[in-house]
């Protein structure tokens, strides 16, 4: 089986929250010795701290980084050959048009119940696309 992995929240160099559970994530994922392949996907290359390629664990860098889960990865993910079996995301926000389907992971929602304390853009986002990530998994299943 081959995996597909958003890799940017863990590929920073200051790690905290839903950065840091990423991270930690791929060092485990590098762990597990079976008969999958991951690809992790990324913006840029990976810091040096990442786990190593190896011929089971490969990072793919996808661009343009502007719109990456809107435009970039969603073409890459439609272009791949071989195509992931499945893609899991870290964060909220599943790539849009994914050809396979899509596990992410929402560490909270504060922003449903104290939305004050957000940024309107950043309220905008997490509302409008977390939205629309858990609604395509949940339309894909059905």
């Amino acid at each position: 089986m081959l995996i597909g992995i958003d890799g940017n929240e863990a590929n920073v160099q200051k790690r905290v929250g839903i950065s840091e559970y990423a991270y930690q994530l791929l060092l485990e994922f590098a762990k597990i010795r079976t008969n999958e392949t991951f690809i992790v996907y990324l913006k840029d290359f990976s810091r040096e701290d990442m786990p190593k390629e190896t011929s089971w664990w490969q990072y793919k860098i996808v661009k343009p980084r502007k719109f990456w889960t809107q435009v970039g990865l969603p073409l890459q993910l439609l272009l791949e050959h071989p195509k992931p079996s499945v893609f899991f995301t870290p964060s909220h926000y599943a790539p849009r048009f994914s050809p396979m389907p899509c596990a992410i992971a929402i560490m909270d929602v504060a922003y449903m119940r104290f939305p004050e304390y957000f940024a309107k853009r950043d309220l905008y986002q997490l509302t409008k696309w977390t939205a629309y990530s858990v609604k395509r998994e949940t339309d894909f299943y059905h």
